[in-house]
């Protein structure tokens, strides 16, 4: 069941193998996946005046205990702050032989395999930059390293006590930061152009600005302009990031997905997916109640997590895990939609003495956190296919096939009831297509916590018998590393010490990859209007997801001007600053110094006045420029 205001959407909850076939080209359904360059530039903001004199410290609240949401694991992933970001042409990780640590290979190239998870979007790669000790969580690495001078002679020290609340709220950018740098999506662009129009009178994106964000409390792709204008349609078609939605604060309703009507205009199928992967952006939008970002390409809704959603409709994306969604449970409504959720995993081949292939588990996660079963199934009810083996549950979360055919598909499914009610379940499969050769072997590759649990499928790698492998060698693997990564885990080694090179033989090599919870930074930076470090930096950590709020301390002769995060401009509420953990940030507090005055007496050595004074003005902190003395 889809369905939007104004319009009502049907759509048969089984779809006959004819027209599946038809519409997905023999394949199983699922949303296209495309690969890009894009990449998102940061504006660096040149720092205003500022002093610090008081202890400042730093505190996050503690993280929901039933998240899935993970952030980056070093400073290098400033370069894949998303697992849904586009893919670049930088390098990709990589797992040193002995698997104990992972670092940048610059010979490495990406991919365009999907990687071995529910997101069939491509990955970001880790920067070069990067280096990360599979002993222990990486330090942070602040930006602002290079963008502040080296402190004054002003003698001066930190203020404010950080205490925990609510998310970010960002504010209009200076008139030099571009549209491109904050909204890096030129499809979300036009989509939000066309929405603004209607009040601002705006022809072109890159009149949009922040300020002009924050007055938008409704997003609505139009189903007119979709059925009638091709570009408006490719446009809303191609949305893949949310990123810049964060500066709608304001925002209550926001609807991006496919209309049927114009799917089957432009493309004579109704069945067309959008190419939306990346929702981070909505985190901190805590005025938002009503969310429809159905037939699209998102597996990550991590950023849900603190919002209270009424509407939400997420069918047919590749979700696995509601548990983002336990804080909106209560307000939720009844009809809410998850349901036909397709993860395709990438094609396997197998040696053909194979006798039984277990698929790797496959941890769904429902609304309150627990687990549901998953189960193989002989004909795919959402394809009307046949499954080419027979599949057996070794526990809820894992299948055993046996009797396997030459190639073809295999099928699991799984069925949550969400809020009770059997008509708007949570449910979907799991499709993996194998093939048979006698001359491949094997190496089965696992991404797990130290504590056990499963963070992405098992990758299945094919080589010919008595060739080497390494896994530092494979993009698919490195790309389910890298999305681990920018999910928050730092990588911790290989269970058993088993080393992540060896031959391809009959009898296949499992490995498993383990992976520890990352800790973030936010590092405050205390500078002045010209650049100048005022006090030393200081830094709070917690989890992703938490939540931070400082108040902005008050300096002596210098007066607070704005603050901004990763060279954006944040908002002062109530005189407090606050946000959220997603990644390692770097915030710098700006202050002007105060006009101070001095006035100079001339007298005799007997007290008597020689000469009348004179009064001289200048910045707090500033070298007196004294007057010529009277003679």
């Amino acid at each position: 069941k889809m369905y939007k205001k104004g319009k009502l959407w049907m759509i048969a909850g089984v779809f006959t193998a004819t027209v599946m076939m038809g519409l997905m080209g023999g394949q199983p359904a699922q949303a296209a996946t495309t690969t890009t360059s894009d990449a998102t530039t940061t504006e660096t903001v040149t720092p205003a005046k500022a002093t610090a004199t008081e202890q400042f410290s730093a505190a996050a609240t503690p993280a929901s205990t039933a998240s899935s949401a993970i952030t980056p694991n070093s400073a290098a992933t400033s370069a894949a702050q998303s697992a849904t970001q586009a893919a670049t042409s930088s390098a990709a990780p990589v797992i040193s032989k002995t698997a104990s640590a992972v670092t940048p290979d610059s010979t490495a190239t990406n991919s365009t395999s999907t990687p071995a998870s529910a997101a069939p979007s491509s990955v970001a790669p880790v920067s070069s930059a990067a280096a990360i000790d599979a002993t222990k969580v990486a330090t942070p690495v602040s930006a602002a390293t290079a963008q502040v001078k080296a402190a004054t002679t002003r003698n001066v020290a930190n203020a404010a006590a950080v205490a925990p609340v609510a998310a970010t709220v960002q504010s209009a950018a200076p008139a030099d930061v571009t549209i491109d740098q904050w909204m890096p999506d030129t499809n979300l662009q036009q989509v939000v152009l066309h929405e603004l129009a209607k009040t601002t009178g705006i022809t072109s994106a890159d009149q949009i600005t922040q300020a002009m964000m924050g007055n938008l409390t409704k997003l609505y792709v139009d189903t007119s302009a979709q059925q009638n204008n091709k570009d408006y349609y490719l446009a809303t078609m191609q949305v893949r990031s949310l990123q810049g939605l964060e500066y709608a604060k304001n925002l209550t309703d926001l609807w991006i997905c496919p209309n049927l009507d114009a799917n089957l205009n432009w493309t004579g199928a109704y069945m067309k997916y959008g190419s939306i992967s990346d929702i981070s952006a909505l985190a901190g939008l805590t005025n938002l109640t009503e969310l429809n970002l159905q037939m699209n390409q998102i597996s990550n809704i991590s950023a849900l997590k603190n919002l209270k959603l009424k509407g939400v409709s997420l069918s047919y994306n590749q979700i696995s895990d509601l548990s983002p969604l336990q804080n909106s449970k209560d307000t939720m409504s009844t009809s809410a939609t998850m349901a036909y959720q397709i993860i395709k995993l990438p094609t396997i081949v197998l040696n053909a003495k194979t006798t039984s292939y277990t698929m790797p588990s496959f941890i769904i996660t429902n609304l309150d956190g627990g687990n549901v079963p998953i189960t193989p199934v002989q004909t795919s009810p959402y394809f009307g296919m046949t499954s080419a083996g027979t599949g057996t549950n070794l526990d809820d979360a894992t299948v055993a096939w046996k009797d396997l055919g030459q190639s073809g598909y295999l099928f699991v499914d799984w069925h949550d009831t969400l809020l009770g009610l059997p008509g708007y379940p949570f449910d979907g499969e799991i499709v993996q297509l194998y093939t048979l050769s006698d001359s491949v072997g094997n190496v089965n590759v696992n991404f797990k916590t130290t504590s056990g649990l499963s963070l992405a499928p098992q990758v299945t790698l094919s080589g010919n018998l008595g060739d080497d492998f390494d896994l530092n060698q494979s993009a698919t693997v490195m790309n389910a590393v890298q999305k681990i990564m920018a999910q928050g885990y730092a990588y911790q080694g290989t269970a058993d010490d088993m080393a992540v090179t060896g031959v391809y033989a009959e009898d296949p090599t499992n490995i498993t990859l383990l992976f520890g919870v990352k800790k973030l930074a936010a590092t405050f930076n205390f500078i002045d209007d010209q650049g100048h470090t005022l006090a030393v930096p200081q830094t709070m950590t917690g989890d992703y997801g938490q939540a931070w709020q400082t108040q902005v301390p008050s300096l002596k002769g210098y007066t607070f001007k704005q603050a901004t995060q990763d060279g954006q401009p944040l908002t002062l509420t109530d005189g407090q600053l606050a946000g959220t953990l997603t990644a390692d940030t770097t915030i710098n507090l700006i202050y002007t110094a105060d006009t101070k005055t001095a006035t100079v007496h001339y007298v005799y050595a007997d007290g008597s006045e020689a000469a009348p004074s004179q009064t001289v003005s200048g910045k707090y902190g500033d070298t007196i420029a004294f007057p010529t003395s009277p003679v």
